[in-house]
């Protein structure tokens, strides 16, 4: 059997202290403790993988949701809500992009409500426009008629009379 030794000489007190292990306990001792080390790595890796599946969800199901509502923002949809309601960074942003929308709703409304009352005014005075123009066509109309029956009489007239006033 191999056999390793050791001695220390302790000088404060002239003692000799001397140790020796077999070569194979010592082998077969390292080897049960990397199978330990090892089983233990497994058992935290392990661990640490199931452990990790809720933190990593519980971290990005807010940020899905805001992801959610951030495409149906751009779909047009303007009464989305993120419903995250978190006290760390991810709540900050949900909160921001909510009272974005918020804001945007309100102005789309607003502009909205601009462009109604512009239309129903671009609306009435364009039936106005419509109810001057075929005035204007009538008076046209009857302007001609008028200038067509002077010419008729005027041609079917023989002699010119005319008004001569001595002044």
């Amino acid at each position: 059997y191999e056999k390793i030794s050791f001695v220390r000489h302790l000088k404060s007190v002239n003692w000799y202290i001397a140790s020796s292990v077999y070569l194979d306990e010592l082998k077969s001792g390292a080897l049960r403790l990397r199978d330990r080390i090892l089983a233990a790595s497994l058992v935290a890796v392990i661990l640490g993988s199931l452990l990790v599946y809720p933190a990593a969800a519980r971290l990005t199901a807010p940020l899905r949701r805001l992801a959610e509502a951030a495409r149906r923002v751009q779909r047009g949809d303007l009464h989305v809500s993120t419903t995250v309601q978190r006290q760390d960074e991810i709540g900050v942003l949900a909160g921001a992009f909510d009272d974005m929308i918020r804001k945007v709703r309100g102005q789309t409304e607003n502009l909205e409500d601009l462009v109604r009352a512009r239309t129903q005014a671009l609306e009435s005075a364009n039936s106005e426009l419509k109810r001057v123009n075929a005035s204007l066509q009538r008076s046209k109309h009857a302007l001609a008629d008028a200038e067509l029956r002077q010419r008729h009489v005027l041609d079917a007239i023989p002699a010119a009379i005319a008004d001569i006033d001595g002044q």
